[in-house]
């Protein structure tokens, strides 16, 4: 079965809701991604897997692309897109927000 992902384009600020030990993800990411799913997992259980797809927002007027986790408990994880199953480990802390750039270099 072919999944199929629908265009949509969020407008305005994303609302985290986070807090005590609760912590928030945001993956900012180049245009190719969109709609691509990207996954985290506990270090402590790779087994448990939160994902979400990358989606195109436009914020202050720029067009940016992001996958936005919230909210994740404290601790430590691996992000990875889903075939991969390889990625960069992460730290969310409580209270705040983790971001991390999978965008490749841009020339202005």
């Amino acid at each position: 079965m072919t999944e199929h992902h629908h265009a949509h384009v969020h407008m305005g600020e994303v609302v985290l809701d986070i807090g005590g030990d609760m912590g928030g993800l945001i993956v900012h990411t180049d245009a190719d991604l969109r709609g691509e799913e990207i996954e985290v997992s506990p270090s402590t259980d790779p087994t448990r897997l939160t994902h979400t797809d990358v989606q195109e927002r436009v914020f202050q007027g720029r067009t940016v692309y992001t996958a936005v986790f919230t909210p994740l408990p404290a601790g430590e994880y691996q992000v990875a897109r889903p075939l991969e199953r390889t990625g960069e480990r992460i730290r969310i802390e409580g209270g705040r927000v983790t971001e991390i750039d999978w965008r490749r270099a841009q020339s202005d």
